[in-house]
Parts: C-alpha cells; structure tokens; sequence
C-alpha cells in the first residue's frame, strides 16, 4: 500500500520511468492521494503506462495548494516553497 504521497521532482530513465513507481512487477498494491507533478518528465504514474486507481496528475498550482495539503493528510503541511512537507521537516 502506498498511500499520502507526491513527486514534484524531474523523472528521467529509458525505460519505466514514472511519477511515483516504476514498473513493478506486479500492479496489484492500493494507492490513495499519490500525486506526480504535471512536466516531471513522464506522463504516467506508474512505469508500463498502467493506469491505478489513487495516482494522480496534478499541475503545479494544484499541488502548491491548500487543497493539497487537505488530500495528503494531516502529517503535511505547506512548505516555504509552496510544496506540502512533513510537519517534521519543519521543526
């Protein structure tokens, strides 16, 4: 399960690369509130182009948002950059 997470970072490889797993062997974990940011370099979430429930695009005003923060969870909040961090990163 995998769950409560984004990628906002640039994505590169030859093969599988995607915004927040590569290609596994098998697709058949859950996901809920994983986000990859629109332009990270790949156009899926997970490498193979599967399409999975809980994995989803966002641009970047979208993930810089209050919304975001709400989606993600309550260990989150909004980061100096705009980008949601762990409360504890903060501290």
């Amino acid at each position: 399960m995998i769950t409560n997470c984004y990628n906002a970072g640039i994505m590169q490889g030859s093969h599988f690369a995607a915004g927040i797993l590569g290609y596994p062997a098998e697709a058949t974990g859950t996901f809920a509130s994983c986000f990859w940011r629109e332009g990270c370099g790949t156009s899926v979430g997970i490498g193979g182009g599967k399409t999975v429930p809980g994995i989803v695009n966002v641009n970047d005003t979208k993930l810089k948002s209050e919304e975001m923060i709400s989606l993600l969870g309550s260990d989150f909040e909004q980061g100096e950059d705009g980008y949601p961090v762990l409360i504890w990163e903060k501290q």
